[in-house]
């Protein structure tokens, strides 16, 4: 009778790591939830629907104003950067307003990581570039003059780039122009923390171009590229697609890794490290995976996703959906501390030609597909508690397992001398 018992606990202490789990908090407003930020450790969250609302860690809301096209957040929650009809406003964490500069239609705002440095895209193609105090340095239009797709702020806010129909066009922090670039229709960009390399994301591939405008690398795609991230370091750049790839790339081009999301990527993002990947799918699903494409968890969400953000120090994950719910997460993966240097990661194919085009090989039965593992499911009213399959690198449920094996082996020797 005993070792059927043992036998059992032993299988079940050998899938610990499986532990139950949900989004720490959700909020469900009217309209789709079409812009979302995340202060590290979670200690802040904003998103705007039908209004703009500032939660605390708990998911309190704590304040709440007119809605904005876009939000950004600065490192440390301490300023709230956001696109109103007013133009381009800078908020405290508890929601007051600390500053405005006017701006004709905005459509992007972004905060470099030093928390310094504002930029935002408006009507005809207009950069703005402001101080952290909202006093304006600079504007200027792009080259084709027609409305940003997207807009990057390097970390130490030296360069503002943005893509429009006729291109992609760098700014200095005083919004003087840099270079340009003329492509046909780019849709997503990134770019590192020195801002001397920007990723530009558009029908079929992935180009690199460095801090004077010059192209150092491109990577064919599997299909239209929809997201945009890269670290601050630059030694990962993760890419989403309209076939549902995930490519990973290094600073030089190279192939990382690919997973398949199983549907249209509409947005993905990246920890400052690197530990923690997020990427949004239409199939109305939320994947963590590590820096190496392994995956961590899956989200079965209520609504498809139209805005997602990841904290810089890649512990805490939100997600906006259509249908007007909010969704924060707890990744999993712990804040690395302030000595341990960032990991540099190799490439696993030839570094290419500054000229030459690489490709990124479709999914096979080899790719890892992102939606192994049980799911997360949440509601606008419930949250339904599930099974989320998380590797040893998620958190110290495999560490938790490992001692159950060790205390049930020793129990099984100890009953094998009695017998």
């Amino acid at each position: 009778m005993l070792r059927p018992a043992l036998l059992c606990l032993l299988c079940l202490a050998l899938v610990a790591p499986a532990l139950a789990t949900a989004p720490l908090w959700t909020h469900s407003s009217p309209g789709a939830v079409r812009a979302c930020a995340v202060s590290s450790e979670g200690s802040l969250a904003v998103t705007s629907s039908d209004l703009m609302r500032f939660f605390d860690r708990d998911g309190t809301e704590i304040a709440s104003t007119w809605r904005a096209s876009d939000i950004a957040v600065g490192p440390k929650g301490n300023l709230v950067v956001a696109g109103t009809a007013g133009g381009v406003s800078g908020y405290a964490r508890n929601g007051s307003l600390l500053w405005t500069v006017p701006v004709d239609g905005v459509t992007a705002v972004g905060v470099s990581g030093d928390g310094k440095t504002v930029a935002s895209a408006g009507s005809g193609g207009r950069v703005t570039v402001a101080t952290s105090t909202g006093t304006q340095v600079g504007s200027r239009t792009t080259k084709g003059g027609g409305e940003v797709a997207d807009l990057a702020v390097s970390q130490n806010g030296s360069v503002v780039v943005v893509a429009d129909r006729s291109g992609v066009h760098a700014f200095t922090r005083k919004a003087s122009r840099r270079w340009s670039v003329d492509l046909p229709d780019p849709n997503a960009l990134a770019v590192n923390g020195s801002g001397d390399l920007i990723a530009v994301g558009d029908i079929g591939s992935v180009r690199f171009y460095n801090a004077t405008g010059k192209r150092v690398a491109q990577v064919t795609t599997t299909s239209g590229v929809r997201a945009l991230a890269m670290t601050p370091s630059a030694n990962l750049t993760v890419a989403g697609t309209q076939d549902g790839t995930v490519t990973a790339l290094d600073p030089a081009g190279g192939l990382l890794w690919t997973a398949a999301a199983g549907s249209w990527v509409s947005q993905v993002a990246v920890s400052a490290g690197g530990s923690a990947v997020a990427v949004a799918s239409n199939d109305r699903r939320l994947h963590l995976l590590d820096r190496d494409g392994t995956a961590l968890w899956r989200a079965d969400l209520p609504g498809t996703p139209r805005s997602l953000a990841l904290s810089p120090d890649g512990t805490r994950v939100i997600v906006g959906c259509d249908d007007g719910t909010t969704l924060l997460f707890d990744t999993g993966v712990r804040a690395p501390a302030a000595t341990t240097p960032a990991r540099t990661m190799k490439a696993s194919t030839p570094l290419p030609k500054p000229s030459a085009a690489t490709s990124a090989p479709k999914p096979s039965a080899a790719t890892p597909a992102i939606t192994t593992g049980d799911a997360v499911s949440a509601s606008p009213t419930t949250v339904q508690v599930v099974t989320v399959e998380r590797s040893a690198g998620a958190g110290g449920t495999a560490t938790l397992g490992a001692v159950s094996v060790l205390l049930l082996l020793g129990a099984w020797a100890r009953f094998r001398r009695r017998g």
